[in-house]
């Protein structure tokens, strides 16, 4: 049950050598109520919305956010195809007028970079207005399909510039 001396003694090298990490504060449940009491124009609400609903699955950027090393990552940005919402035993329709009323939403994570792959995660309705999984994902979701061309293949990070065409919510924002 114990793990051999040279073993110990190289585990120990290995951390000697890692370098610290830079620790990131966490954000608070606050900080998004007041982004979204603040935000002022469409991709605001927008961003907002998907750090709520993100933060209920504890995503990382590259799950909700278009990042410019997409394509090589094996992450996958969640797309409307992979959320799904339930009222009782019964799936809603995107469409669906109830979809906020929906008692849990879930998602699925195409592949993951524990290489895990079509893991579907399931959030409960909260009760807050704002605070909500359901909330905030059927709020993206409406927001997604009122946009001309969206399919369930576009991307969560959708929304409607100024043109009127689909552009993407970046991490840089």
């Amino acid at each position: 049950g114990k793990i051999c001396f040279m073993l110990q003694e190289q585990y120990r090298a290995y951390r000697n050598e890692d370098r610290s990490r830079k620790k990131q504060t966490a954000l608070s449940m606050m900080v998004l109520r007041k982004m979204l009491h603040n935000s002022v124009s469409e991709k605001d609400t927008a961003l907002t919305w998907l750090l709520i609903g993100a933060i209920f699955f504890a995503m990382r950027l590259c799950e909700y956010l278009h990042t410019s090393a997409e394509e090589s990552k094996c992450t996958k940005i969640i797309r409307l195809k992979n959320i799904t919402f339930k009222l009782g035993n019964s799936i809603l329709q995107h469409s669906d007028p109830m979809l906020h009323s929906a008692t849990l939403v879930r998602i699925q994570f195409k592949y993951q970079k524990n290489e895990k792959r079509d893991i579907r995660v399931h959030m409960f309705k909260s009760g807050d207005s704002c605070l909500c999984p359901v909330i905030a994902w059927s709020t993206t979701v409406r927001r997604i399909m009122s946009i001309p061309n969206s399919s369930p293949d576009t991307k969560v990070c959708a929304f409607k510039d100024k043109s009127g065409n689909i552009s993407n919510i970046t991490a840089e924002h």
